[in-house]
Protein backbone atom coordinates (compact mmCIF):
# COMPACT_ATOMS: atom_id res chain seq x y z
CA UNK A 1 0.00 0.00 0.00
CA UNK A 2 1.05 3.51 -0.21
CA UNK A 3 1.37 6.21 2.43
CA UNK A 4 0.03 9.97 1.97
CA UNK A 5 3.18 10.87 1.94
CA UNK A 6 4.18 8.71 -0.86
CA UNK A 7 6.02 5.80 0.74
CA UNK A 8 5.34 2.39 -0.07
CA UNK A 9 4.59 0.04 2.60
CA UNK A 10 3.83 -4.38 2.72
CA UNK A 11 1.90 -4.36 5.25
CA UNK A 12 2.40 -8.64 5.72
CA UNK A 13 5.94 -7.94 5.98
CA UNK A 14 5.74 -5.67 8.77
CA UNK A 15 3.10 -7.56 10.33
CA UNK A 16 5.35 -11.00 10.09
CA UNK A 17 8.29 -9.52 11.65
CA UNK A 18 6.12 -7.97 14.64
CA UNK A 19 4.35 -11.37 15.23
CA UNK A 20 8.22 -13.26 15.83
CA UNK A 21 8.50 -10.97 19.07
CA UNK A 22 7.87 -12.72 21.82
CA UNK A 23 5.56 -10.38 23.38
CA UNK A 24 3.00 -10.12 20.45
CA UNK A 25 0.65 -12.83 20.64
CA UNK A 26 -1.71 -11.48 17.62
CA UNK A 27 -0.67 -8.01 15.54
CA UNK A 28 -3.28 -6.63 12.77
CA UNK A 29 -1.71 -3.19 10.89
CA UNK A 30 -3.86 -1.18 9.23
CA UNK A 31 -2.82 2.07 6.73
CA UNK A 32 -4.95 3.99 4.80
CA UNK A 33 -3.45 6.12 1.52
CA UNK A 34 -4.84 9.23 3.05
CA UNK A 35 -2.92 9.12 6.29
CA UNK A 36 1.03 8.98 6.35
CA UNK A 37 1.29 6.43 9.68
CA UNK A 38 0.06 3.16 10.07
CA UNK A 39 -2.00 1.86 12.96
CA UNK A 40 -1.19 -1.90 14.78
CA UNK A 41 -3.69 -3.26 17.23
CA UNK A 42 -1.75 -6.04 19.37
CA UNK A 43 -2.42 -8.59 21.47
CA UNK A 44 0.33 -9.60 23.90
CA UNK A 45 0.89 -12.92 25.04
CA UNK A 46 -0.41 -13.31 28.01
CA UNK A 47 3.03 -15.05 29.55
CA UNK A 48 4.92 -12.01 28.68
CA UNK A 49 2.50 -9.27 29.82
CA UNK A 50 2.53 -11.45 33.50
CA UNK A 51 6.26 -11.12 33.29
CA UNK A 52 6.12 -7.76 32.57
CA UNK A 53 3.85 -6.79 34.78
CA UNK A 54 5.39 -8.71 37.60
CA UNK A 55 8.46 -6.90 36.76
CA UNK A 56 7.46 -3.30 36.90
CA UNK A 57 4.69 -4.07 39.50
CA UNK A 58 6.86 -6.04 42.24
CA UNK A 59 4.75 -8.32 42.26
CA UNK A 60 3.80 -12.08 40.95
CA UNK A 61 1.22 -12.00 38.32
CA UNK A 62 0.12 -15.04 36.45
CA UNK A 63 -0.80 -15.62 33.07
CA UNK A 64 -3.84 -17.18 34.12
CA UNK A 65 -4.85 -14.11 36.22
CA UNK A 66 -7.30 -12.03 33.76
CA UNK A 67 -8.16 -9.13 35.81
CA UNK A 68 -4.43 -8.88 36.91
CA UNK A 69 -3.95 -8.52 33.46
CA UNK A 70 -6.34 -6.80 32.63
CA UNK A 71 -5.19 -4.08 35.30
CA UNK A 72 -1.49 -4.36 33.69
CA UNK A 73 -2.44 -3.65 30.15
CA UNK A 74 -3.71 -0.39 31.14
CA UNK A 75 -0.87 0.50 33.64
CA UNK A 76 1.34 3.32 31.39
CA UNK A 77 4.42 1.87 32.55
CA UNK A 78 3.89 -1.28 30.83
CA UNK A 79 2.45 0.44 27.51
CA UNK A 80 6.00 1.92 28.11
CA UNK A 81 7.47 -1.57 27.79
CA UNK A 82 5.71 -2.80 25.30
CA UNK A 83 6.54 0.05 23.21
CA UNK A 84 10.25 -0.35 23.89
CA UNK A 85 10.10 -3.84 22.96
CA UNK A 86 8.91 -3.02 19.53
CA UNK A 87 11.20 -0.08 19.26
CA UNK A 88 13.79 -2.66 19.67
CA UNK A 89 12.47 -5.02 17.46
CA UNK A 90 12.03 -2.67 14.37
CA UNK A 91 15.43 -1.40 15.29
CA UNK A 92 16.47 -4.65 15.28
CA UNK A 93 14.95 -5.29 11.91
CA UNK A 94 16.03 -2.30 10.03
CA UNK A 95 12.40 -0.05 10.20
CA UNK A 96 13.30 3.11 10.47
CA UNK A 97 10.94 5.57 11.50
CA UNK A 98 8.16 3.07 12.31
CA UNK A 99 7.50 3.28 15.95
CA UNK A 100 5.89 6.08 16.83
CA UNK A 101 6.84 7.13 20.73
CA UNK A 102 2.35 6.96 21.00
CA UNK A 103 0.13 3.94 22.31
CA UNK A 104 -3.36 4.27 21.79
CA UNK A 105 -5.58 2.53 23.93
CA UNK A 106 -5.01 -1.01 24.41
Amino acid sequence: MKLAQGEYIALEKVENLYSTSPVVAQIYIHGDSLQSYLVAVLVPDPVQLANIFSNISGSKVSPEDHAALAVAIQDPRVKVELLNILTQEAKKNGLKGWVRRELGYL
